[in-house]
């Protein structure tokens, strides 16, 4: 199973409804979306508006793999587990976000294994697909980079 988290604040249905079009090729996956508000309604993945905390957790741990905005809980979660994670950043100049500071959260990850940062539905399908198609083993976050990304936040952040 694909989990898809947008988190609750705001829409993201240009994620939404490009995970739906690579679902709609790909029957043999499960996805599952947790959309927050949405004009968008997929065909082809299972919905969910919100769900409860507990919910959440078990949506996370039994994914293969996440794809997400950049929400920094998601992307320290996915980091913490191990789990492969697909980010697409919000953007403020097609009204998802009042400003870009997801392009500057998502910069910060572009060299971490595991991590695939995607701007546009062409890199996304191609991002799923090398993590349906590669060996687990090499894209799962080594916890050797964790300790570089956290010195790569402090920079960030400081």
């Amino acid at each position: 199973m694909i989990f898809v988290t947008v988190g609750t604040q705001l829409t993201f249905d240009r994620l939404i409804s490009s995970v739906d079009e690579w679902a709609s090729k790909n029957l043999d996956h499960t996805v599952v979306v947790q959309s927050g508000v949405s004009d968008f309604k997929p065909e082809f993945c299972d919905i969910k508006e919100y769900v409860e905390a507990s919910e959440w957790e078990q949506l996370f741990n039994d994914a293969e793999f996440i794809i997400a905005h950049a929400g920094m809980g998601t992307i320290l979660k996915c980091l913490d587990a191990n789990k492969p994670l697909i980010i697409m950043p919000r953007q403020a100049s097609l009204g998802e976000h009042r400003n870009d500071h997801q392009l500057a959260t998502v910069s910060k990850f572009t060299n971490i294994p595991g991590v695939f940062v995607v701007n546009d539905k062409d890199s996304l399908f191609k991002s799923i697909d090398t993590i349906l198609n590669e060996d687990q083993n090499s894209t799962f976050i080594k916890s050797g980079n964790l300790e570089r990304l956290i010195s790569e936040l402090k920079k960030f952040v400081m």
